[in-house]
C-alpha cells in the first residue's frame, strides 16, 4: 500500500508538473502569437507609412514642376512686359523728339511769317508813299 500511495503521489506530482508545463507552453504559444500579430501590424504600418511617404514625394515633385512652370511663364510674361515698356518708352521719346522738331519748325514759320508781314507792311507803306507822291 505504501508503494501504491507513493506511486500515486509521484503520478499526481508528474500530472501537476505536466499540467504546469502544458500551461507554460500554452502561455508561450499565446505570447508568440501576440508577438507575431504585433510584428505583422508593425510591418503593415511600415508599408502604409512608406506608401504615404512615396505619395508625398511624388506630390512634392509634381508641385515643384508646376511651380517651376509657373515661374517660367511669369518670367516670360515679365520679359514681354519689359519689351513692351521699352518699346513704349522709345515711342514716347521719338514722339517727344518729333514734337520738339515740330515746335521748332512752327517757331521758324512764325518768325518767317512775322518777317513777311513786316516786309509786307514796309511795302504797303512804300506803295502808299509812292502813290501819294504820284498824286501830287
Amino acid at each position: 500500500r505504501l508503494s501504491l500511495a507513493r506511486s500515486e503521489e509521484k503520478l499526481l506530482v508528474r500530472t501537476k508538473e505536466h499540467a504546469a508545463e502544458h500551461e507554460a507552453r500554452r502561455a508561450c504559444e499565446q505570447k508568440l502569437s501576440h508577438l507575431i500579430e504585433d510584428h505583422d501590424e508593425s510591418q503593415r504600418i511600415h508599408r502604409e507609412s512608406q506608401r504615404r511617404a512615396e505619395t508625398a514625394v511624388e506630390t512634392a515633385a509634381r508641385e515643384k514642376e508646376q511651380a517651376e512652370a509657373a515661374a517660367n511663364a511669369a518670367t516670360k510674361s515679365l520679359a514681354k512686359a519689359d519689351k513692351r515698356l521699352a518699346a513704349e518708352k522709345s515711342a514716347r521719346r521719338r514722339l517727344q523728339e518729333q514734337s520738339e522738331e515740330m515746335l521748332q519748325l512752327l517757331e521758324k514759320h512764325q518768325a518767317s511769317t512775322e518777317g513777311s508781314r513786316a516786309q509786307l507792311a514796309d511795302l504797303q507803306r512804300e506803295v502808299r508813299r509812292l502813290t501819294a507822291e504820284d498824286g501830287k
